[in-house]
């Protein structure tokens, strides 16, 4: 293997050898262009020599077929390469549409608004609710409490809208007005400014999780954790006492 011989009948000692870089696949090979390139190495056609595939590409096998591209979102700056795996992601916070890159530095940045993880082919734009206002992000950040922001692909805090006044909300990244409310929301008690989560506790006569409301010897039945829906004092009924 690896040899060839062009003329029949003749000493396997004229036997030649191929071209570096390449190699016979079969036995009894008669001419150059039986030699294939290595893998790692391709030729332009029968009769060129084989080089090594350039950065930003691979060739897992022995044979004619070219050199393949490092896929969308990856580069590799290794020459000759023989596996895909040579190629490495672009970091998060940056993505490349175009394949073959020869180096990490071709990755794009991804704008701001925008955010990407590791290996992306393109960015996406912050979802309703967060924003960036940093190039290169890998993470939008979500607005804060009693804030919210209907935009897409916003670029700066400003896109947070405040609640209403007079309104709060108790999570972040909301993305509506719906999250502003005049009292406590469901799940909890006390004044707008002072919510506190209604307490868990288990009801002696029901055998049941309660939501302990006020006064003290009435429960909502219809929830059995803190912060779930039904909280609120007047969805409490007068039940037997707690223990």
């Amino acid at each position: 293997m690896g040899k060839y011989l062009e003329t029949v009948g003749t000493a396997e000692s004229d036997c030649k050898q191929c071209a570096s870089n390449s190699v016979t696949v079969q036995a009894a090979s008669t001419q150059a262009t039986d030699c294939l390139c290595d893998a790692g190495y391709s030729r332009a056609d029968a009769t060129a020599n084989c080089s090594a595939c350039s950065a930003g590409t691979y060739k897992e096998i022995a044979g004619s077929p070219g050199c393949s591209l490092c896929s969308e979102g990856k580069y590799s700056i290794q020459e000759g390469a023989t596996n895909s795996s040579t190629c490495s992601d672009c970091a998060a916070g940056k993505y490349s549409a175009a394949q073959g890159l020869a180096n990490a530095s071709l990755c794009s940045y991804c704008d701001a608004g925008f955010s990407s993880q590791a290996g992306s082919s393109e960015c996406e734009a912050c979802t309703p609710g967060k924003y960036s206002e940093i190039p290169g992000s890998d993470t939008c950040v979500e607005c804060g409490l009693d804030t919210y922001s209907p935009s897409t692909g916003a670029d700066n805090v400003t896109t947070c809208l405040p609640c209403p006044t007079g309104s709060k909300s108790f999570s972040t990244g909301a993305s509506t007005q719906d999250v502003c409310v005049l009292g406590c929301p469901a799940g909890y008690t006390g004044n707008i400014s002072d919510c506190t989560e209604c307490e868990v506790r288990v009801h002696a006569c029901a055998r049941v999780h309660v939501l302990v409301c006020s006064p003290p010897d009435t429960f909502d039945e219809r929830s059995n954790a803190p912060g779930m829906a039904g909280g609120k004092i007047q969805g409490c009924a007068r039940k037997c006492s707690l223990h």
